[in-house]
């Protein structure tokens, strides 16, 4: 087995697992109830932060944490932009927490599974991206379905679109102001940090009844998903962007699943609706599983890679020296945007997690 092979067969177990992990948190938040969507969310974002200052200091790339103030210092306009960028990302953890506690666990997932649609269009209209026909077919397809639920009751589930709406404008806004990577990540969550510990205090106080017992509950669950987020950020690292879109469709029907074990259930005049837009994200990963294999063949069938001085390749290269080279695959994402569709964690954007001092990382930061 290449060393190439090594690495995605190490990044797909890795996202497999981060992709359960979060539909199993998504399925033990009810257990924290009485505590509200406020207070958990709260406290995963002072946990989360906290991990990924660990993981940049563990990585030796908290260069990177420098290098992300410093483009934003160098125009102080980004600054309360990031805090923006931090709002919305809380809004979603919030929402994350929300809808397994409020029993619209389901409508959550929905929003996850029309966010790939959004982006196509986004990727088309924005973007000048070029679209193939089965990107057309998916899009036709499930806003058939929407219109038909719209035209059903009036209107649509607000959680569904939060999602599928904030989440695209989230990834356009970092993309504008040069942070859709894990620096800007970073910045965004230690920016909103502060209000978040101070609104767990403040609910703290006034959930003064309840035992510590569920407060070490809480603590446990956020624990775990905090390390969810280092697995599922590891995972990053290993796969071709390609690769790592792709699994990411798994979660939104993890988290649907979720939702039916927690007792919701998908009534028979909204099954049209769940089916135009199950059918319109089958259509994407086919295509998309299709378009990566063609790559993949085009890419075997080139000049075999380039060697260092020694004989070596880049890959063989750093292996010798201890190192490995880390960084997501340009080629893999040429003419469409590809995001995970994940729902507890901020996305990055076609960008590297190595440290800035990778030349690969500088140009496509």
């Amino acid at each position: 087995m290449t060393p190439a092979q090594n690495t995605t067969g190490r990044g797909t177990a890795l996202l497999l697992l981060s992709t359960f992990g979060f539909a199993v948190l998504y399925y033990l938040t009810p257990l924290l109830t009485p505590l509200n969507a406020e207070t958990i969310a709260a406290l995963r974002i002072v946990l989360g932060t906290f991990a990924l200052l660990v993981f940049f200091a563990a990585s030796k790339s908290l260069g990177l944490i420098a290098e992300t103030w410093r483009h934003l210092r160098a125009a102080p306009w980004r600054i309360p932009v990031v805090l923006l960028c931090g709002a919305m990302v809380a809004s979603q953890l919030w929402l994350f927490a929300y809808g397994p506690i409020s029993g619209r666990a389901l409508q959550v997932s929905l929003g996850y599974f029309l966010m790939p649609l959004v982006l196509v269009i986004i990727g088309r209209f924005l973007y000048r991206d070029v679209l193939a026909w089965w990107h057309w077919l998916a899009v036709i397809i499930a806003s058939g379905g929407i219109a038909y639920e719209v035209i059903r009751v009036g209107g649509f589930a607000w959680e569904a679109l939060w999602v599928a709406l904030l989440y695209p404008l989230y990834f356009v806004i970092r993309r504008a102001i040069g942070t859709s990577h894990l620096g800007g990540m970073f910045w965004e969550l230690t920016f909103v940090s502060p209000f978040a510990a101070a609104l767990f205090i403040w609910q703290a106080t006034r959930l003064q009844h309840i035992g510590t017992e569920m407060w070490l509950l809480a603590l446990a669950i956020s624990a775990f998903g905090t390390c969810i987020l280092i697995v599922w950020i590891l995972s990053a690292k290993y796969l071709p962007m390609s690769l790592f879109g792709l699994l990411s469709y798994l979660e939104p029907g993890l988290l649907m699943l979720v939702s039916l074990l927690l007792g919701e259930a998908v009534a028979p005049a909204e099954l049209p609706l769940y089916l135009a837009v199950w059918v319109a994200v089958l259509i994407i990963v086919i295509g998309g599983t299709v378009t990566a294999l063609k790559k993949r063949s085009s890419r075997k069938q080139e000049p075999a890679a380039v060697t260092t001085g020694d004989g070596a390749t880049a890959a063989e290269q750093g292996s010798a020296d201890g190192t490995e080279t880390l960084h997501l695959q340009n080629d893999d994402a040429e003419q469409m945007l590809v995001f995970a569709a994940t729902g507890s964690i901020p996305i990055i954007d076609l960008a590297t997690i190595t440290s800035p001092e990778d030349p690969d990382a500088k140009g496509q930061a």
